[in-house]
């Protein structure tokens, strides 16, 4: 077969050409790239005599097959297949080791598991600094401090304190390459068979079939008949599962720890302590009972979680809660319930907030309720209020204004009947807005 030349005019206009048609006998290079002098009758209405010379790259479009990029031969960004950085031009990276597997344009000849070199986003990360980098603007391979795999870019998670090379300290976390890329295990529903999940196509936590811990990404490892038969599981399927107890309930409440930290979707927390890093605990910070359900957690579990930066923390121009809707626990200024996170509250001017802020801002506090569980909201129980459970507003039955919630009142036979109540129930309500409202 006759190599293919393509032959760009000076005008950009493009000519291909088989090497039988094309004498190479006067050809010259200049700073590596190749010219020729030799030109007949495809060149004419284009005057000049030099055209640049490319041959056809089998790395653009896949057709050069697996390992395409080697390091006597780097590839440019979107060009495969690579395996390692080594075979990408200059500081490009390769998709493969850096969480973006197979990240090849499958639109040209590339195959769903091609890796291709890419051009990596510019964090300031690569450098020790004041730890708060990763949660600003997330993390590329060997990057930090990261608290969270969320803070990871592609499939990248955040390894453990010490994870980091130099210039970090040992305290420091970096995003690491499990080798894992969860997007292409097809291990998710059982159709993947019993060979679903190898060492070289590890599996996630509740994918399956595998047969060892090998088979497993870093610190999981594989249950027996464990699989969720509701994913399409059989029921001899065996799954990927985190041995951590913390991970599904079955540590039990308060498995997690100041001595303990947990992660992101781990529990049980009772304080902002009990989790790792800038992770924040449910409880206490008006997302009570966060936790997945579905993984074995009691329904009054609190796990940690990923906090939203709003910027509200420090003192501003009052209308920060205002505009994101979704103050954190001493945030401000707020004006209304609705402007605080969860079920976190707008607290009194002048005394709930911290220091930094005037006596005339008022932050979102915890009043230490979780409206979701009361269970008071359609008269099922005619005790349902307490001063243990206190009713928001609307719901009963109540005895006393130290039943409800805040500054609401106990009122008498105002509960509504097409909820359930019975006409003779009493509701805590907000005096305030009843009559503002009535105004």
């Amino acid at each position: 077969m006759s190599m293919i030349y393509t032959f760009q005019y000076p005008s950009g206009s493009y000519l291909m050409v088989t090497q039988n048609s094309y004498d190479a006998s006067d050809d010259y290079a200049n700073n590596g790239v190749i010219f020729t002098n030799y030109y007949n009758i495809w060149s004419a209405g284009d005057s000049p005599s030099a055209f640049k010379i490319s041959i056809s790259d089998p790395c653009f479009d896949g057709s050069g097959g697996m390992s395409c990029c080697t390091s006597s031969n780097p590839c440019e960004a979107g060009y495969g297949d690579c395996d390692t950085d080594d075979e990408c031009i200059g500081t490009l990276k390769c998709g493969q080791g850096n969480g973006f597997d197979d990240n090849c344009d499958n639109s040209l000849l590339f195959v769903n598991t091609y890796d291709c070199c890419y051009e990596p986003e510019e964090t300031g990360c690569d450098v020790a600094g004041d730890g708060e980098c990763c949660e600003k603007i997330g993390c590329g391979l060997g990057e930090g401090d990261c608290d969270a795999t969320s803070q990871c870019f592609g499939s990248l998670i955040c390894g453990p304190d010490g994870s980091c090379d130099t210039p970090f300290t040992s305290d420091y976390s970096c995003c690491i390459d499990d080798g894992f890329t969860a997007e292409v295990t097809s291990c998710s529903d059982g159709t993947g068979g019993l060979l679903c999940c190898t060492s070289s196509n590890q599996c996630g936590a509740k994918e399956g079939d595998c047969d060892t811990d090998d088979d497993c990404i870093s610190g999981l490892q594989c249950g027996q008949d464990n699989c969720d038969a509701a994913l399409g599981f059989p029921g001899n399927y065996d799954c990927c599962y985190d041995p951590d107890p913390c991970a599904d309930g079955t540590g039990g409440t308060s498995c997690c720890t100041s001595s303990n930290p947990c992660e992101a979707g781990y529990g049980d927390c009772d304080t902002d302590d009990d989790c790792i890093g800038t992770l924040k605990c449910g409880q206490g910070n008006g997302f009570d009972n966060n936790c997945d359900n579905s993984l074995g957690f009691g329904d009054d579990y609190d796990c940690c979680y990923e906090p939203e930066v709003t910027g509200c923390d420090v003192y501003g121009d009052g209308e920060c809660c205002e505009e994101t809707l979704n103050c954190g626990l001493g945030e401000g200024d707020c004006d209304a319930d609705k402007v605080c996170g969860g079920s976190l509250k707008c607290g009194a001017t002048g005394s709930s907030c911290g220091d930094g802020w005037t006596d005339d801002y008022s932050c979102c506090i915890d009043d230490g309720y979780t409206p979701e569980a009361t269970g008071c909201t359609d008269g099922t129980n005619d005790a349902c209020c307490t001063e243990s459970n206190l009713c928001g507003i609307g719901e009963g039955d109540c005895d006393s204004d130290a039943e409800c919630q805040g500054d609401l009142i106990c009122g008498s036979d105002n509960c509504d009947t097409s909820l359930g109540f019975d006409d003779d129930w009493d509701c805590c309500y907000d005096p305030i807005a009843d009559l503002w409202n009535a105004n």
